[in-house]
């Protein structure tokens, strides 16, 4: 399915734009020397304190793909990859774990999870995105060594540390379900472990993570001034009008009502929380009541299936760990705040869900499950082929469009920029936010055209050695509207897009 998604979506003419051009950028720069230390620039950024997302696993990663076939392709590969490998990994640990029966609910919650994002998703490298089905992995590996299977630490290591870097609404997530699972590991395995092999897989699991951490670790004590780490503890200490509890939640009830699974609806809450959650009063009786079920789920299990009790309590560990995280994010009018910080929000319902059917699963299934694995296999593709039609924003279409003929414009056109001078991104001319200035600077790159910037949250997102300095005058912009259509005088134009959302769109450069 995901391979389907992927073909089809190249087909259609599939360009990285916004986020996706600046992480194909950064990922050509691993082993450079604009080397990423950190990973992507965070919104959550302010002025005199500008700070980015842990760690650069995500680059290093999407290097090769990006290398080999481009920006576009490489990415949309690079995280069909991500994703392929990560149910690979889902379903096999599950099996390994718990049995077949384990392996096939886990694989037909996962494409719940595939069919419910829609297929874009599948193939998005937004960081926030393509991190959620690694995300699964990590809660699986994390319940085999609840489950004291240790040989799966140096996994879960990995995988934790990929999804705390790649974005900050996974680090205390992560932690409490690494933390929880070493502790029911440790003091209640489902069978004795030597403590030779569990303290070969502690070791190994702990030089996991010291080289998944050493780059940023490294630039925390090596760079000029502050260290991203510092930045970062700082940012979340100041945070001003903060989710808190109780709009938090309002969040979490809303996830856990089977109402909002449902597109349009999920559309919705997929992109955006606003205020149109339950009530708190709604909001508390749902999740009392799932805390309950989940309660008795594991009472249930204890006996014919204690491996499920284990899975239960990484769920558990997940929505506290959550939930910590939630009340200190930053609120939008305190009626509102962007989703794709909670990213892990959908995972935990759907292992919640795994958790509960496999408590209630008949004790001795083989037969049963054999049973029933056609129509279970049916179920699952059926979910899978509802995702056929590419699926994603309303507006992602016309800005594919528009940025990709900006982008081969661009492309060739990039001889008319003088070789061996840096050309400074201007921002001024149009908003960052916007598609556009990501994708002509990922362009001039990939064409060996040197860019700088100026602003200090553009440093922090560039690397600091693209810094422009005093003497560097040529600069590259983007005009829409009326102003795209004359062009200034001095300055040679790299693109002509007459149809775009924004109207007609011009980039220009200009030597100084």
């Amino acid at each position: 399915m995901i391979l389907l998604s992927l073909v089809r979506g190249l087909a259609r003419g599939f360009v990285a734009i916004s986020d996706d051009a600046q992480i194909a950028l950064r990922s050509r720069d691993v082993f450079t020397e604009h080397h990423p230390l950190v990973g992507m620039a965070s919104s959550g950024s302010v002025p005199g304190n500008e700070f980015n997302h842990p760690g650069p696993m995500l680059f290093d990663l999407l290097t090769v793909p990006v290398r080999l076939f481009g920006d576009s392709v490489g990415v949309a590969v690079g995280a069909a990859l991500i994703n392929l490998i990560a149910i690979w990994g889902i379903v096999l640990t599950a099996r390994r774990v718990s049995g077949e029966s384990a392996a096939v609910v886990m694989a037909a919650g996962v494409c719940a999870l595939c069919w419910i994002m829609g297929s874009e998703v599948l193939y998005s490298v937004w960081n926030p995105n393509v991190v959620m089905l690694a995300f699964v992995w990590l809660c699986v590996a994390a319940w085999a060594v609840a489950c004291g299977r240790w040989g799966y630490l140096p996994v879960a290591a990995f995988l934790g540390s990929l999804c705390a870097q790649s974005q900050l609404g996974y680090p205390i997530v992560v932690a409490a379900v690494l933390a929880t699972a070493l502790a029911v590991g440790w003091w209640r395995p489902l069978e004795p472990v030597p403590s030779t092999r569990r303290t070969r897989s502690m070791l190994l699991g702990s030089g996991v993570l010291l080289v998944c951490w050493a780059q940023p670790l490294w630039e925390q004590f090596r760079s000029e001034g502050r260290g991203n780490v510092s930045r970062t503890i700082a940012a979340g200490a100041e945070t001003s009008a903060p989710v808190g509890f109780e709009f938090g939640l309002r969040i979490l009830a809303d996830a856990l009502l089977p109402t909002s699974w449902f597109r349009p609806e999920f559309d919705t809450v997929f992109s955006f929380y606003t205020g149109n959650v339950p009530d708190v009063a709604l909001s508390a009786v749902v999740v009392v009541i799932v805390a309950s079920a989940g309660a008795l789920a594991a009472v249930r299990a204890r006996r014919h299936s204690p491996s499920t009790v284990r899975l239960l309590a990484i769920v558990a560990a997940l929505f506290v760990g959550g939930m910590a995280t939630l009340v200190r994010l930053p609120a939008q009018f305190g009626v509102a705040m962007s989703a794709y910080n909670i990213r892990w929000i959908w995972p935990g319902v759907v292992l919640l869900l795994v958790g509960l059917v496999l408590a209630l699963w008949p004790a001795n299934s083989s037969s049963w499950l054999r049973g029933r694995a056609l129509g279970a296999c049916t179920v699952g593709v059926l979910l899978l082929v509802l995702t056929v039609p590419t699926h994603g924003l309303a507006t992602r279409r016309p800005y594919l469009d528009a940025v990709s003929e900006m982008r081969a414009q661009v492309s060739r056109n990039a001889d008319l920029v003088v070789r061996g001078t840096p050309l400074r991104i201007r921002f001024d001319t149009l908003g960052w936010t916007l598609p556009y200035p990501y994708a002509v600077a990922a362009a001039l790159d990939e064409q060996g055209v040197d860019i700088v910037v100026r602003e200090p949250f553009m440093i922090r997102q560039y690397g600091p050695r693209r810094e422009a300095e005093r003497g560097d005058v040529a600069t590259v912009w983007v005009q829409t509207g009326k102003s795209a259509q004359a062009v200034p005088p001095g300055a040679v134009r790299l693109a002509y897009v007459p149809d775009t959302p924004d109207g007609p769109l011009a980039v220009y450069a200009d030597v100084g």
